[in-house]
């Protein structure tokens, strides 16, 4: 019986594998030349990838880099890695190259993240079709398709493993369980400090609805387990961790780490009920509703009509069994909606909702941005989806032969399915200026100058980097430590540039700034076509003309000293 199971849940896996290439497309026949996602957030996470093999082969700290604003190198402390996407892609990326393990990962994740649930489900309900029909409910939900320019959010099938063997801790009181829940939230928070975050939340509230309605659960075994749990995934990701606590414990963060985006970035009420604008077939109908929203323009928050449905009935269909996933869906869901309500794009300042009681605590600072609680949001609501199809199996399934109840879940997973589809899916090109492998060639140890310089272009020349592999004088990092932009703002000619300004300088006073780049070891500046204004282009273009090394259709490239290669 053991061995059918195995099978059945392993049947699962590839059943979410083959809907993660569906539902990703047409990423699978864009391995090898684009990213999946959209805007300049994917160029971050294949840094990751990237730098984090490039500081294991060096034995270097995965939190110093002399990559990034040089000469004097950067802190990574607080910048977003996810150390296990980025420690499945370098295997991969020795079979398949760096930009097709990058997508392969990311697929993974929507699959993982299905999988993680229906395990959950499976346990909770003991009916494979419902759990699988509830998997698919989470895994590809519009706001998580909307969320692969962030890949360590799409990976969050570890959390619902860390509470089915919480939950097996506290009901069967086997230590191995607990073990392995710690295991499980161990590698939530090495995926993502937020969801981290998020499932220590989890915990709390647990613990409380423990307190609250379950205190016949609560005997001292039971606290050993969930202690143990506890204890096991804080100590796994304590290396990783430490660091970052010990900036955190020495004042040494910025207070800008912590700046909000709370109404910003909060959820519309009125996107949860909103048809999905990605929606191949309908979805163009809704992009006048979709305008009027804010955060939710592109991060399509959308339940699904036929995942409330299920879900309500779920709370009916299992009654006592589901208040906690109710008070968990209630508490994401709330605070999602951020400091202050907005319906329909405006604000409701009258209207105080939860998040402001919490944003004061440094766990919610952290997060900075109210919509994403709905990250975790889908997990309490799609095992409520599971129990919703055990409704409908037990009210209908008795009409039906016995070899025929699959039709009920099936029917539920693609009612689901139809309302939550987003192809295709948006993704960008890896092209590249020529010139950027030239440099990879070039001898010598120097550094180049990408410009315009700004948050979004520095993220472009992250990728760039990953091919030249020389250090650049600009970069991007999630959330920079004080001092990470001196040697910028010690130059009055990087300062001009990093502003986006003329460069304002007398002819002598520019001959001794380029003379100064290239002392410290800066050879190059490049000036990427078309990315600043017509006039401050056409101003740096003649202010560096007599530097000219090279051009072609995508770059100028200026030399600080002579005998260069190219």
């Amino acid at each position: 019986m053991g061995n059918r199971a195995g099978w059945r849940d392993g049947a699962a896996f590839l059943g979410f594998a083959v809907l993660a290439l569906v539902f990703t497309y047409p990423l699978v026949l864009q391995l090898g030349t684009h990213l999946g996602g959209a805007g300049d957030d994917p160029w971050i996470f294949y840094w990751n990838n990237w730098w984090t093999r490039q500081a294991l082969k060096e034995g270097a700290s995965l939190y110093w880099t002399p990559y990034l604003y040089y000469p004097q190198g950067a802190s990574l402390v607080y910048h977003s890695f996810s150390w296990t996407n980025s420690l499945l892609a370098l295997p991969i990326e020795r079979f398949v190259g760096s930009i097709a393990a990058y997508n392969l990962v990311l697929i993974f994740g929507y699959a993982f993240s299905g999988w993680g649930t229906y395990m959950l489900v499976v346990y909770l309900t003991g009916r494979r079709g419902a759990a699988f029909a509830a998997g698919l409910a989470l895994a590809f939900s519009p706001y998580r398709i909307t969320q692969a320019s962030h890949p360590m959010f799409v990976t969050i099938g570890w959390l619902p493993l860390f509470l089915l063997f919480l939950i097996r801790a506290v009901r069967e009181r086997r230590f191995v369980h607990a073990f392995v829940a710690g295991l499980f939230l161990a590698l939530t928070g090495l995926t993502a400090w937020h969801l981290f975050i998020f499932a220590w939340m989890t915990l709390g509230i647990c613990i409380a609805y423990l307190l609250l309605w379950e205190r016949a659960c609560l005997t001292a075994r039971s606290w050993g387990m969930i202690a143990l749990a506890a204890t096991v995934g804080l100590a796994l990701v304590m290396p990783a961790l430490y660091p970052l606590l010990e900036v955190e414990l020495g004042g040494q963060a910025d207070e800008e780490i912590y700046v909000p985006q709370d109404e910003r970035t909060q959820t519309d009420l009125l996107a949860y009920v909103v048809p999905n604008r990605l929606q191949p077939v309908y979805g163009d109908l809704f992009t006048p509703v979709y305008n009027r929203f804010q955060k939710n323009r592109n991060y399509v928050a959308f339940l699904g009509f036929s995942v409330i449905a299920l879900a309500l009935l779920g709370v009916w269909q299992a009654r006592r069994r589901a208040w906690f996933w109710v008070l968990l869906a209630a508490f994401f869901g709330l605070m999602a909606l951020g400091p202050v309500l907005r319906f329909n794009g405006q604000l409701y300042p009258g209207v105080p909702m939860p998040y402001r009681l919490l944003s004061w605590t440094p766990f919610v600072k952290l997060l900075k941005q109210p919509d994403r609680f709905n990250l975790v949001l889908g997990l309490p609501i799609a095992v409520l989806v599971g129990y919703g199809v055990c409704a409908v199996q037990d009210r209908w399934g008795a009409r039906l032969r016995q070899g025929w109840r699959w039709v009920i879940p099936t029917a539920c997973a693609m009612l689901i399915a139809w309302e939550t589809v987003s192809v295709p899916m948006w993704t960008i090109s890896t092209d590249h200026p020529p010139v950027v492998d030239r440099l990879r060639s070039e001898e010598g140890e120097f550094a180049v100058l990408d410009l315009p310089m700004g948050r979004a272009a520095d993220k472009r020349y992250l990728y760039y980097q990953t091919i030249h592999e020389k250090p650049i004088v600009g970069g991007h990092i999630s959330r920079p430590l004080p001092g990470t932009f001196d040697t910028i703002d010690a130059s009055p000619l990087l300062r001009l540039l990093s502003d986006g300004l003329p460069v304002d300088l007398e002819a002598e006073a520019l001959a001794q700034e380029m003379a100064n780049l290239g002392a410290t070891g800066i050879r190059y500046i490049i000036l990427h076509k078309g990315r600043a204004p017509a006039d401050l282009e056409a101003d740096w273009r003649e202010r560096f003309g007599p530097w000219q090394a090279y051009q072609d259709d995508w770059v100028v490239v200026y030399a600080t000293t002579e005998g260069t290669g190219l």
